[in-house]
């Protein structure tokens, strides 16, 4: 699936026969994470982050759209394992998702659509052990300190709904929950997006 991930991108705003026009935007969202930190299922954590993305978009008809977005995490969360003398600290690095969007229905300015897609995440784990050991030449007690540090990068199913209020003829604002689903236990997130678009 991941060989295929980025042809699809690419080709998916490349292929002539997509008509019509394109939009791009930007958004900051909030997202609540499991992340799997070990081997066990215990090790699986509550991560909050937040994100900035960017966004570009090609409608085709009237209801329906395909996006292709990037978001960078721009938080860490720190977290310690006072057993372990353990200290981490977990940050997302990026998500790439690629997206079909379908319009539900209209109210006045307000549009109401669900999206469809796939996701690429990838975080890193950053462990810091602090031992004290005796060293044997001085007679004293030293703090050694150890830095660990791991990544996790997985694909996955996301599914969203969010509302698109029209500012201007050009100008759209969003509100957008999107989850995405954890197959084989590295990732779960729920995005809560806040976005701006521009229509050329």
């Amino acid at each position: 699936m991941k060989k295929i991930f980025i042809p699809l991108l690419f080709s998916t705003f490349s292929f002539p026969a997509l008509a019509s026009s394109f939009y791009a935007g930007g958004s900051l969202a909030k997202t609540d994470s499991r992340i799997q930190t070990g081997t066990l299922n215990s090790s699986r954590r509550n991560i909050g982050s937040s994100l900035i993305t960017g966004i570009v978009g090609r409608r085709i008809d009237t209801d329906f759209s395909i996006e292709a977005r990037l978001g960078l995490g721009i938080s860490k969360q720190h977290y310690s394992d006072l057993s372990f003398n353990i200290e981490s600290s977990v940050n997302i690095d990026n998500v790439i998702s690629l997206y079909a969007v379908n319009d539900l229905g209209k109210l006045k300015n307000v549009q109401l659509y669900s999206l469809i897609g796939i996701t690429k995440l990838k975080s890193s784990i950053i462990q810091r052990d602090r031992r004290i050991e005796r060293n044997f030449l001085t007679g004293k007690d030293e703090v050694l300190v150890t830095n660990r540090k791991q990544s996790k990068s997985d694909i996955e199913l996301s599914l969203g709904a969010g509302l698109n209020v029209t500012i201007s003829n050009n100008i759209n604002s969003r509100i957008e929950y999107v989850h995405i689903f954890d197959n084989d236990r590295l990732h779960e997130m729920k995005i809560f997006n806040f976005a701006t678009t521009y229509k050329f």
